[in-house]
């Protein structure tokens, strides 16, 4: 099949293009081309604008045309509600994202932690920022509403902390949550279904590394955690690939954020055999769960590249 991946500038295009290059043509854009790693020739990447430029879908659409392009695979938030809102303007290329409206919810961090609690699933008590938010005695994480990655993120121990990160982050034309500081083991957790949104596979990956996204990790299949994902993914039900980000503190499985798209360490899935394409087109109605080798690993390191004269 011919893929096109948006989001080529990050992490995990090498590994893609390595894992799935035998089975698949694989086609990368960014808003910033020469971030995509080298190893991708200069035929198969393609500059699109970001998303909030005017000429983003216009731009995304003609190249899935004139590309002929299968399925198209984004990796960056602030495409997901545009192309899921325009599905039909790609037809016939097949969008492997959730559901629209998994899409809208999980983007908000505010609602969809307000979602989770309601639907008994642990998460991190997540509240809005704003005038009437206290310190309640136990370490508090800001972040903003909305945006991905480690981004404007900032921990209050104290009450001295809270207030002036408080007071500093009203002022911000974002809108700010907090939630509570866990403990624990952190989990990249990607979860794959098919059409039908039935459960396929679980990649459970305990963080050892990070710097933004994930540098280091290794397969772990916890009990708590998988526990977590399944409960999970029976209350906010979605065809396609996601990811979850959890912390594991003794025998509880926090959800402090979903990713409504596959994540850079889809790439685990990929080696150890659970594709999410080939999940999507399974067309099996029982959830017949594929979990990796226990200790899969994963390390990412540098590469450099250099030029004369700027070329």
């Amino acid at each position: 099949m011919r893929i096109l991946m948006t989001g080529a500038g990050g992490p995990s295009t090498e590994a893609i293009l390595k894992l799935w290059s035998p089975k698949h043509e694989l086609f990368f854009t960014d808003a910033k081309i020469d971030s995509i790693t080298p190893q991708v020739s200069s035929d198969k990447r393609f500059f699109v604008p970001y998303a909030t430029d005017e000429q983003f879908l216009q731009s995304i659409t003609n190249l899935t045309k004139r590309l002929q392009i299968d399925i198209l695979i984004s990796q960056v938030d602030e495409e997901l509600p545009i192309i899921a809102g325009n599905k039909k303007l790609f037809n016939p290329t097949l969008l492997l994202i959730p559901d629209e409206n998994f899409i809208n919810l999980f983007l908000n961090k505010l609602q969809s932690g307000i979602k989770m609690n309601e639907n008994k699933i642990l998460e991190p008590g997540t509240k809005v920022l704003n005038n009437e938010s206290k310190f309640e005695g136990l370490p508090v994480i800001f972040k903003p509403c909305f945006g991905r990655g480690s981004r404007s993120i900032f921990h209050a121990e104290t009450q001295e902390e809270f207030e002036a990160l408080k007071n500093y982050l009203l002022t911000q034309e974002e809108l700010f949550i907090t939630q509570q500081k866990i403990h624990g083991d952190e989990y990249s957790v990607q979860v794959l279904a098919n059409s039908r949104g039935i459960l396929k596979g679980i990649t459970p990956i305990l963080i050892k590394g990070k710097r933004g996204s994930t540098t280091s990790g290794v397969v772990s299949n916890n009990s708590e955690v998988i526990k977590a994902c399944l409960n999970f993914h029976e209350v906010f039900k979605t065809s396609g690939t996601y990811n979850i980000q959890l912390m594991l503190n003794k025998d509880q499985a926090y959800i402090f954020e979903v990713n409504p798209r596959v994540s850079t360490t889809m790439c685990v899935s990929l080696f150890g055999g659970s594709d999410p394409v080939d999940i999507y087109f399974d067309s099996g109605i029982e959830e017949n769960i594929k979990f990796l080798l226990e200790g899969t690993k994963l390390q990412r390191h540098w590469n450099h590249t250099f030029s004369m004269n700027g070329n």
